[in-house]
């Protein structure tokens, strides 16, 4: 019974070390692998991955303006930055609105 009153104590000073970390932080961009790496571990899911919503990328020509290689005629998709350590081959690909249901947590509620 005490071992698991220690453990469960463990686990939320873990996590209110997680938090503060967070909230001192001056660029959360900077804990967004670390943040992968708790969820899984609190969540128990079997991976984390983060991704963002872009344009998709065109090839330019060598002497193209600075945003020329967003696509911005085409839907947005999401490119995976962060990821657990058995998701990582996700980092820096795409997924296209029309792959899966992914997309539909951008979709406005009706």
């Amino acid at each position: 019974m005490m071992e698991q009153a220690e453990k469960l104590q463990a686990e939320e000073k873990t996590k209110s070390d997680f938090f503060s970390k967070l909230e001192q932080s001056a660029d959360m961009h900077d804990n967004l692998e670390e943040l992968t790496n708790f969820l899984q571990k609190h969540t128990q899911a079997t991976g984390v991955y983060i991704g963002k919503l872009v344009y998709p990328m065109k090839t330019i020509e060598d002497d193209a303006g600075e945003d020329e290689h967003e696509d911005r005629e085409a839907p947005k998709v999401i490119r995976y930055i962060h990821a657990t350590e058995n998701h990582k081959y996700l980092i820096d690909r795409c997924l296209a609105p029309d792959q899966g249901i992914t997309h539909d947590v951008f979709k406005e509620q009706s």
